[in-house]
């Protein structure tokens, strides 16, 4: 979550595209190349 597109950050639940954004928690990509959850560990996939 303190990652640059973790959950709570840039891109993540909270960050500039939204939880359902483009990179959110369930957004688009939010199962392959980001973290369903995102933890800062962007490239890691579920």
């Amino acid at each position: 979550g303190d990652g640059e597109l973790g959950e709570l950050g840039k891109l993540g639940e909270l960050g500039e595209l939204g939880k359902l954004g483009k990179l959110g928690k369930l957004g688009i990509r939010g199962n392959t190349e980001m973290r369903k959850c995102g933890d800062g560990d962007t490239k890691e996939k579920f």
